[in-house]
């Protein structure tokens, strides 16, 4: 995350009303995560910035732990978040992105419709916005998206369908490939 874009997230948590919390997760330890956890409980909003960090890179649990203490991942808006994005999901981590043009703007949109979750994509910008600040101030709305995505309803969730079509697919190109032969 820049520094523009938490300065951003920063303000729009200023505009809601109750105490805000922000805490820079990069290099915090499982024991530390906890602690984190119970201190950011004591705010009404609370912002968990959580970069790739190394240990992260290299521990996937330690990652999707960073990613619990959230209640909203807010997508990147010009190249959204492919394999942090899956995670969260995974993490039962609610994720708000923005339609985009191009493939690489275009991933998150794709992983909330699969994940049956269309209204987390915004329209445009000024939508993404005030998709952001309803959220966030509809704690119960957010639970309900947490409930939702730990229950892995959806296509995206459903790892045996898609290896069977993905074995269909290899079947019926090796066919078509055969018939030319």
């Amino acid at each position: 995350m820049s520094r523009a874009a938490l300065a951003a997230a920063q303000q729009g948590l200023a505009h809601l009303p109750g105490d805000a919390g922000v805490l820079y997760a990069a290099a915090l330890s499982f024991e530390e995560l906890g602690q984190a956890d119970a201190a950011l409980a004591h705010y009404d909003r609370a912002l968990c910035v959580a970069p790739q960090h190394e240990d992260a890179l290299h521990n996937r649990g330690l990652l999707l732990a960073r990613q619990r203490l959230g209640d909203l991942m807010l997508d990147a808006v010009h190249h959204s978040a492919m394999t942090t994005a899956c995670d969260a999901l995974a993490a039962a981590l609610p994720v708000l992105t923005l339609r985009g043009t191009a493939m690489a703007s275009r991933a998150g949109e794709s992983l909330l419709r699969a994940a049956g979750l269309p209204e987390l994509v915004a329209a445009d910008q000024d939508s993404y916005v005030a998709q952001a600040l309803q959220l966030a101030s509809d704690p119960p709305r957010l639970a309900a998206y947490r409930r939702r995505l730990a229950a892995r309803a959806g296509p995206l969730f459903d790892t045996a369908t898609r290896v069977r079509e993905l074995e269909t697919a290899f079947v019926q190109e090796w066919r078509q490939g055969a018939r030319r032969a």
